[in-house]
């Protein structure tokens, strides 16, 4: 059994959120529940925690759906897994909800993640916000109380060391003026966001943290009626205890197992490899990434960078998936094939489908929110001439910056469309022609727009 395929094909009944989105979710929990275990040998890209990220227009896509069945399904695992420790129900609902990342400052982060690991021994973390992008929005703008956040997320991704060093000069005697997070705290992500062209810039596709993250963008003219399905079901309700027998029968007995052999193994992460064939085919594709970004630094080929990052790890996760795990008495490695590189890389590409069509549109929104804005200038000040209208030159010279060849293509759009219109005049001075610019307000002629 595939049990990616598995879940998809439960919550399917009970949902027409996109394939893709399904998917992710799949390998999210796999990522989740048993990444923790494994450590790829021989790769930089170490543990198989992933960060998904699914777009949208809101409403038709069910990202908030399918984000509530992927926590049903985490939870439900999780905590009977705690109580199988040892735990009552109470605690092992706390220990779960502590893993839990939504929002805040670093700060914040920091001493949720810190007071985790003190009084839970919680190493496994989740970010599954719903609205990830009042955290992106936070993270662009200048100060704010989430300064710094996209610097803690990106040494989380990677497992590593975080130190954050306080000022002395507020703070209380025995307090100390130190936050550190230990190395090797495993984090995963399934949040979602509207449109990316709301919470993301250039500025932002050129630092790490966007890279880390896996943008799965669906558009409206990418859904079909073929799947659509009715907001009426019988026995609807059922969704829940599906997910939780599923999460009981299914992956409750493997993560145990996987903990069984990782405690026996002095809680060394188990080990994962990829064929011979498959690592060959990835490294090609890291090696022409690489040549790309060396012809063209666009934001694309930055973004690409990555990409055989998330091919190792989805990779596995489909090993994982489908129990491609070999084990003796005492030792335990999962093996990605040939077969679990396809379904990885066609779920990759699924996922890339329009990368870089939002990569180009981040290079050129802040071009078209200037080019608003000297349209808006232009206007103001051709509005503000009144009745009597402005010559090119002192229109030209109300425009600091602006020079005579920028001016000419703001005016033409502005005429085209019906907003201002001119005359040739030599009313500025004797022997002085040019054109003179005067607002559709102040003209007898009915406006064009």
């Amino acid at each position: 059994m595939n049990l990616v395929n598995e879940y998809v094909k439960i919550i399917s009944e009970y949902t027409d959120t996109p394939s893709v989105y399904k998917i992710a979710s799949g390998y999210h929990i796999i990522s989740h529940l048993f990444g923790r275990y494994f450590e790829m040998k021989n790769v930089k890209c170490g543990k198989p925690n992933v960060w998904f990220l699914p777009a949208s227009i809101p409403g038709r896509m069910r990202r908030s759906t399918i984000q509530k069945y992927d926590e049903i399904t985490i939870s439900k695992t999780l905590i009977e897994f705690y109580k199988k420790s040892g735990l009552n129900k109470k605690d092992a609902y706390k220990k779960w909800a502590m893993s839990i990342i939504e929002d805040g400052s670093p700060q914040g982060l920091c001493d949720a993640i810190i007071g985790g690991i003190k009084e839970q021994k919680l190493w496994h973390y989740d970010i599954c916000s719903g609205e990830f992008g009042d955290v992106l929005r936070k993270i662009s703008s200048k100060g704010g109380y989430s300064a710094g956040v996209d610097t803690l997320l990106s040494r989380l991704y990677y497992g590593e060391r975080y130190i954050e060093r306080l000022s002395q000069r507020n703070s209380k005697k025995g307090v100390s003026s130190t936050r550190f997070i230990p190395p090797n705290v495993y984090v995963t992500m399934f949040s979602c966001i509207q449109e990316p062209k709301f919470y993301l810039n250039e500025t932002m596709s050129r630092q790490g943290l966007l890279r880390r993250i896996k943008l799965i963008y669906v558009k409206n003219t990418d859904l079909t009626m073929d799947n659509w399905s009715s907001p009426f079901k019988n026995d609807y309700d059922n969704y829940k205890n599906d997910l939780e027998q599923f999460a009981i029968n299914e992956l409750l007995p493997k993560m145990i197992k996987f903990d069984k052999f990782f405690t026996m193994n002095q809680f060394k992460p188990l080990t994962v490899d990829l064929e011979t064939s498959v690592r060959t085919t990835i490294e090609k594709i890291a090696r022409r990434a690489d040549k790309a970004l060396i012809l063209d630094d666009c934001d694309f080929n930055i973004h690409n960078q990555t990409t055989w990052e998330h091919l190792v790890k989805t990779t596995i996760l489909e090993a994982l998936a489908n129990g491609d795990v070999h084990e003796t008495k005492d030792f335990m490695a999962c093996i990605g094939d040939e077969n679990a590189y396809k379904r990885a890389k066609e779920f990759i590409d699924t996922v890339d489908k329009h990368t870089e069509g939002i990569m180009d549109e981040l290079t050129t929104v802040e071009i078209k929110s200037k080019r608003e804005k000297d349209l808006e200038k232009v206007l103001r000040n051709i509005n503000r001439a009144g009745v009597d209208g402005i010559s090119r030159k002192d229109l030209l010279n109300s425009l600091w910056g602006m020079t005579s060849d920028k001016l000419t293509p703001l005016l033409q759009t502005l005429d085209q469309a019906g907003r201002i219109y001119f005359t040739k005049t030599n009313r500025d001075g004797p022997g002085v022609k040019g054109e003179r610019y005067f607002s559709k307000i102040y003209s007898e002629k009915p406006l064009t727009n």
